[in-house]
C-alpha cells in the first residue's frame, strides 16, 4: 500500500488532482467486471457504476495510467549507450531506440525519465556516501 501511495506521489509530481484521477481511473479500469444480472424476465439488469469498483490497485497500474516508461526499458537504453560493449554504439543502441519508438514513448518521456533515474542513484550514492562518512 506505500508503494503505490509512493508512485502516485511520484507520477502525479506532487499534483493531488493528477494522483486523485490516476487512483480512480486505476480503481475503475483494473478493477474485474460485475456479472450481469437478470429480472425475473429475462431482461439484462444493468449494473450500478458504484458497486463495480473494488479492483486492486498496484504501482504498475498507476505507473501504466500515469505513462510511465517502464523502467525495464529505461535501464535497456541506458545499458546500451555504456561505453566499452560490443559491437559498435549505433548497433546497441539502434534496437533499443526501435523498441521505444514501436511501443509509441515520447523521447521527452524518456529524457525525463533518464534524468530521474539518474538524479535517483546519485541522491542514493551520496546518502550511502554521507552514512559512511557522518561517523568520521
Amino acid at each position: 500500500m506505500c508503494q503505490v501511495v509512493e508512485a502516485l506521489v511520484r507520477t502525479s509530481e506532487g499534483d493531488l488532482r493528477k494522483a486523485i484521477t490516476y487512483l480512480q481511473t486505476s480503481a475503475k479500469l483494473f478493477s474485474p467486471p460485475k456479472p450481469a444480472e437478470s429480472d425475473a424476465e429475462g431482461d439484462v439488469v444493468m449494473a450500478n457504476t458504484q458497486e463495480t469498483g473494488g479492483g486492486v490497485v498496484t504501482v504498475q497500474t498507476i505507473e501504466e495510467i500515469a505513462g510511465v516508461v517502464p523502467q525495464r526499458l529505461i535501464e535497456r537504453l541506458l545499458e546500451a549507450c555504456q561505453v566499452g560493449g560490443k559491437g559498435g554504439l549505433y548497433s546497441r543502441v539502434g534496437p533499443v531506440v526501435e523498441d521505444v519508438i514501436a511501443e509509441g514513448w515520447s523521447a521527452g518521456g524518456i529524457i525525463n525519465q533518464v534524468w530521474i533515474f539518474y538524479v535517483d542513484s546519485l541522491s542514493r550514492s551520496l546518502s550511502f556516501f554521507l552514512t559512511l562518512c557522518c561517523p568520521l
